[in-house]
């Protein structure tokens, strides 16, 4: 069931056959490894890129401004690569996005300026716009109805390695090689996803929604369970994106924690979510979805109030495993829905249009904590990073109080 005048008249695209199930077996390691090396990637910087431009004396405005950068370009082009990858195949953006990725890993090493830092940023999200959210579609366009949250759930632990171990190795390849190790090993991944997915990745024409037509921004903007999602997912990237600015700084400065112990507690953070999503994936195809988004979040959420009264690395540490197992909960959750509604209204239109929520979320999260640091300090930016996921939960309940049945 779908909600609007204008929706109604859609069609599903057709379910996806035994051929496609054999395909997805086949090709699904190579995207998830992709996937998984693009998001190490990305998650590798985190821990050395705030110290690294609060260095240059940036405040924290300009801290935010440029992790934010990254977000606003992913957020502009995702939806347009997204439209284009529903018309014309996966495999092509997939691959030029991996391969402009080896060179601008490379440009960060001269990039000594904000100027020059903020213009690789640019760059940088240029690329990875094509990466993940095609990805996502190309495997969502093969799963079996019923089967959403497995194969969301299997991309989504492998999303969540590439993120959780991103960190950790950062931080030991900046603490005992040099940052500049960082960059040249991102670009060495990059190409092994590229000869992955060169090697294993057959194209495809995505089946088109709305009986061959184009997809519509406008009509997937209507569907109500996609509105509840864009809520939900950029309160969310407001809220984590934050924290992983700012804890760097607490960290270094309160705890005493080096660049390493910080790397750390991301990966275990991330890798709790991505271990748990073998099971919860299962979940989110036999259990109500929208419960499970709201325990998650609020597991996830709740426990990041507790930062500014950590005093040791084993306080942070707990705190991280707890909102990591409440990300594990809501994800698949979130994604078997995305998978439902992308049947409609084509894969990666409507996966672009989720991710354009990430992204906004990703671009305000570091300049709103920059300003709530600026105004009140850094205990503020916790407590706000705690509160901003209500608003979304809220949201995404509101629009889902009026839920479609789900086809067993």
């Amino acid at each position: 069931m779908l909600y609007g005048p204008e929706l109604n008249n859609q069609t599903e695209s057709p379910v996806p056959t035994v051929d496609a199930e054999v395909t997805l077996r086949r090709t699904f390691p190579a995207v998830a490894l992709a996937v998984c090396l693009s998001l190490l990637n990305v998650s590798m910087i985190a821990p050395i890129l705030p110290p690294y431009v609060s260095g240059m004396g940036a405040s924290g405005l300009w801290l935010g401004i440029v992790l934010a950068v990254y977000s606003l370009v992913r957020a502009v082009l995702m939806p347009v690569f997204g439209w284009l990858s529903d018309q014309r195949g996966r495999k092509a953006f997939l691959l030029i996005g991996l391969s402009m990725s080896i060179p601008v890993s490379l440009a960060y090493i001269p990039a000594t300026t904000i100027p020059l830092l903020i213009a690789v940023r640019i760059v940088h999200g240029m690329a990875t716009a094509m990466i993940v959210p095609v990805a996502t579609a190309y495997i969502g366009e093969l799963t079996a109805k019923g089967h959403e949250g497995k194969w969301m759930g299997r991309l989504n632990t492998a999303t969540m390695i590439g993120m959780g171990a991103g960190p950790l190795a950062g931080g030991i390849l900046a603490q005992h090689m040099g940052i500049d190790a960082v960059f040249f090993v991102m670009a060495g991944l990059y190409l092994v996803a590229v000869l992955g997915i060169s090697l294993s990745v057959k194209d495809s024409r995505p089946n088109r929604a709305a009986s061959g037509s184009h997809p519509s921004f406008r009509k997937i903007s209507r569907s109500p369970r996609v509105l509840g999602l864009f809520a939900y997912w950029m309160t969310f990237e407001i809220s984590i994106t934050a924290i992983m600015t700012f804890i760097p700084l607490f960290a270094l400065g309160n705890v005493l924690i080096d660049f390493t112990g910080i790397g750390l507690l991301f990966a275990v953070n991330i890798l709790t979510t991505s271990l748990l999503q073998i099971w919860t994936g299962k979940t989110a195809d036999r259990h109500d979805r929208l419960k499970l988004a709201i325990y998650g979040g609020i597991i996830t959420c709740a426990p990041l109030a507790f930062i500014p009264v950590s005093t040791a690395f084993w306080h942070l540490l707990a705190i991280m495993i707890v909102s990591g197992v409440g990300i594990a909960v809501f994800m698949p959750a979130l994604s078997a829905i995305q998978v439902e509604e992308g049947r409609m209204f084509g894969m990666a239109s409507t996966g672009a249009s989720i991710h354009v929520s990430m992204a906004i979320g990703v671009a305000i999260g570091p300049v709103a904590a920059g300003v709530v640091n600026d105004l009140s300090g850094l205990a503020a930016v916790f407590y706000f990073s705690a509160a901003i996921g209500i608003p979304g939960i809220a949201t995404f309940v509101w629009f889902n109080r009026r839920r479609p049945q789900r086809q067993p």
